[in-house]
């Protein structure tokens, strides 16, 4: 087991599939960690049935989408651990749909939490990491990052967004002691991939 007692993480995503399991991985390790969802009442639940420590996992509601709960949940996160050393940006939504038949409120949401909840999320952290030159942000993509999927092609455009963007990004802040790290997780089993294969 990798110890992980001196990290400080904000997660977002973590009522569920990809960014729960990281959550039980990082408190598993020893970490200190933020865990944020748009579901707070679901998150609450995760955490008292896995026996989360309140002490080391802090549990609070975050529309990705609004940079003045970014800015609140990174003040509060950096409260409770005292200080932040790790953003992982999980917090997604899929629509499939047909480019002919796309739901343009659909596709602006993919657009607002895929990618404007990235941007946002590491507008409200990075400036932390920069003046204290140290930090890193993991920003959760996917496959269809580098290879676009016929009926989710607003999820594949949101998520080639984030790919560039990481990659940009990275070599800005590497100069300033941040690193960046884009992961490309392959199909795995979660509600959103319920919810793709379902489309028909």
């Amino acid at each position: 087991m990798i110890d992980l007692s001196s990290t400080r993480a904000l997660v977002t995503g973590c009522a569920s599939g990809i960014g729960l399991a990281i959550t039980d991985g990082l408190a598993s390790g020893g970490a200190s960690v933020f865990a944020t969802d748009l579901d707070g009442e679901r998150l609450q639940a995760e955490a008292a049935e896995r026996g989360w420590s309140p002490d080391r996992v802090h549990t609070a509601s975050l529309d990705v989408r609004e940079p003045q709960l970014w800015d609140a949940a990174v003040s509060a996160a950096r409260g409770a651990m005292g200080g932040l050393d790790l953003l992982i940006n999980v917090a997604g939504v899929i629509h499939p749909a047909w480019v002919h038949e796309l739901d343009l409120d659909q596709a602006r949401l993919q657009v607002d939490v895929n990618f404007m909840g990235v941007v946002t999320g590491m507008r409200a952290v990075t400036p932390h990491f920069v003046q204290q030159r140290h930090g890193h942000v993991i920003n959760v993509a996917s496959m269809a990052a580098l290879a676009p999927i016929e009926g989710i092609a607003m999820y594949s455009a949101t998520k080639y967004a984030v790919r560039g963007y990481s990659l940009a990004a990275a070599q800005e802040l590497q100069r300033r002691g941040v690193a960046v790290t884009l992961v490309c997780p392959d199909a795995v089993r979660t509600p959103m991939l319920e919810r793709q294969e379902d489309f028909e």
